[in-house]
């Protein structure tokens, strides 16, 4: 990818997140609203990586729910207005940026990861068959709407059927209630300007 064109993707998606976004050679931590956790956010120390630890902490019991690793342009943190959820949208250049979901309630604390590639392939190009082929996308949180439901962005570019097969733009603003690992529903979605 073009380094203009990352800059202004980069640009356009800090721009929808209503979450705190942090570059890859910085650190920093992210409180709840009820201060009880904590993302706290460190770059690698391999030389030449953009690599960042991320630790979802319970900063009452001094321990962590969930270490992960994150990569490329940056990262948003968004925790829901209960403090029970946190989405950290990971910007990992050629690989597509994605959201993980983590759960800090409930019998043990929870991951919901990123939708898995083929699962999103198949909802998109069962809602829309004029997405002949999915060529990249993205996927990334935008601010939460409710228990376990977040306004997302959705984007990506994909092929027409033949004989024109040309390569195409689409964008959504997808409102989206998670479930179990990659498991979500689409609960409305409405086309944007990619």
């Amino acid at each position: 990818m073009k380094p203009l064109v990352a800059v202004a993707l980069l640009y356009a998606t800090t721009k929808y997140c209503t979450g705190a976004h942090l570059g890859s050679d910085t650190d920093g931590s992210f409180v709840s609203p009820n201060q009880h956790y904590a993302v706290i956010i460190t770059p690698t120390v391999m030389p030449g990586s953009s690599a960042v630890s991320l630790r979802v902490i319970d900063v009452r019991k001094q321990s962590v729910l969930f270490y992960s690793h994150a990569g490329g342009r940056g990262i948003d943190v968004l925790w829901s207005p209960s403090s029970d959820e946190v989405a950290i949208n990971s910007y990992e250049a050629n690989s597509g940026d994605f959201a993980n979901i983590f759960r800090t309630t409930g019998k043990s604390p929870t991951r919901v990861r990123k939708p898995a590639y083929h699962a999103t392939e198949r909802k998109l190009l069962t809602k829309h068959p004029e997405f002949h082929e999915l060529e990249r996308w993205s996927f990334f949180a935008k601010s939460w709407r409710g228990k376990h439901t977040l306004e997302m962005i959705m984007r990506g570019r994909f092929y027409t059927p033949r004989p024109r097969h040309s390569l195409e733009t689409f964008a959504f603003e997808w409102t989206v209630r998670f479930r179990d690992r990659d498991k979500f529903d689409i609960l409305k979605e409405v086309p944007m300007a990619y």
